[in-house]
C-alpha cells in the first residue's frame, strides 16, 4: 500500500464480485474507504468479511444497491 487514496471515500457499485471486487481491493491497499454496493447481499457481506480479516475492518462497508433504470 502506497497511500495514494489516504483519507478518500469510493462507491464501488457491483463491488461484490468479478472487476468490481478486485475496483475495491485495489482501492483498500491505496488506502481509500470503500462502500461496496451491489445487488447480491450474500456476496456483499462475504466481500467485508474477507476484507475485515485482512485488516480492513475499519474501511469497507456494504449497502444492497440497485442502480438499474426501469
Amino acid at each position: 500500500m502506497n497511500g495514494t487514496l489516504e483519507s478518500k471515500v469510493a462507491i464501488v457499485t457491483g463491488g461484490a464480485s468479478g472487476m468490481g471486487l478486485a475496483t475495491v481491493e485495489r482501492f483498500l491497499n491505496e488506502g481509500a474507504s470503500v462502500v461496496i454496493g451491489d445487488l447480491n447481499a450474500d456476496n456483499g457481506r462475504d466481500a467485508v468479511e474477507t476484507f475485515s480479516a485482512a485488516g480492513y475492518a475499519d474501511c469497507v462497508r456494504f449497502t444492497t444497491t440497485d442502480v438499474s433504470v426501469e
